[in-house]
């Protein structure tokens, strides 16, 4: 799970601000590749899905009053593994990369899409528990901070001149694996 606060801006004369916490539920994958005992590089690819009011942060009506929003991710990440037993092993990391908002949907006949794209960065911590040789769990907390903006995006038919600011946490589990 996620969560940020998103902050729209608008541009135009009157360059109004609008700010709110939204909870969010995270997918992502990651890929590691260990440089030294200590030292390992890789990359993430995820995906962040909010629910937000169209009206409230992008100043266009839905016909609904949420709309889901996606900040996806591309990630290159630095990784410092801080301590490593056979069973247990605990990392920090720093990361950075590519981000987008995307908002699509249908309002009856009309359709509506707003993209904005960017960049991220994302420091944090994971601790994995190995119960087999290779197949573990892993926990992860991370903060990031992300700023995505229309300009230069093709199709988009609302919210033109509204930027995406993203800042906050990340807390995630799951199932790690081990190659070598």
């Amino acid at each position: 799970s996620t969560s940020a606060v998103l902050v729209t801006n608008n541009t135009a004369a009157n360059d109004g601000k609008t700010q709110g916490n939204h909870d969010g539920n995270r997918d992502p994958i990651t890929l590691e590749y260990g440089l030294s005992k200590r030292w390992g590089i890789g990359f993430n690819l995820g995906t962040d899905i909010y629910k937000v009011d169209p009206v409230t942060m992008y100043g266009f009506n839905s016909g609904s009053s949420t709309v889901n929003a996606y900040m996806s991710e591309v990630t290159i990440d630095a990784n410092y593994h801080v301590y490593i037993t056979k069973h247990t092993d605990l990392s920090t990391f720093a990361s950075f990369g590519m981000a987008t908002v995307t908002l699509k949907g249908n309002t009856g006949d009309n359709a509506y899409q707003y993209n904005a794209a960017g960049g991220i960065l994302r420091i944090g911590t994971k601790a994995k528990y190995y119960f087999r040789k290779r197949l573990g769990v892993m926990g992860m907390l991370s903060t990031f901070s992300a700023s995505c903006t229309p300009d230069g995006v093709k199709g988009n038919t609302v919210a033109k001149t509204y930027t995406t600011s993203l800042s906050g946490y990340a807390i995630e589990f799951g199932l790690c694996y081990r190659f070598f």
